[in-house]
């Protein structure tokens, strides 16, 4: 069985340091950017291949979302019973 151990300061831990409950959730921040034409408001993407793609799929913006999460900027733990929150850690 797991023990109990608080979130501290660290990020170190896997209980609520509040109301002790290990319902806690990691609330990660990725970057996706997106390029903007200035002038037409019209998101502007590129293939692997450099080519413009101009018809955005619901499978494109899939990829596009999971590819974002390979690089985790900043992330903070929350208490799912009590509503902590941590402060924001980066890497």
């Amino acid at each position: 069985m797991n023990s109990k151990k608080a979130i501290d300061e660290y990020g170190e831990g896997n209980c609520c340091p509040l109301c002790s409950s290990m319902k806690i959730s990691v609330k990660n921040q990725y970057p996706l950017i997106i390029e903007t034409d200035l002038k037409s408001q019209k998101q502007i993407v590129f293939d692997f291949e450099g080519k413009r793609i101009y018809h955005l799929t619901n499978k494109l913006l899939a990829m596009l979302y999971s590819n974002a999460q390979h690089d985790k900027q900043c992330w903070y733990y929350e208490c799912r019973k009590c509503g902590w929150k941590s402060k924001i850690f980066v890497p």
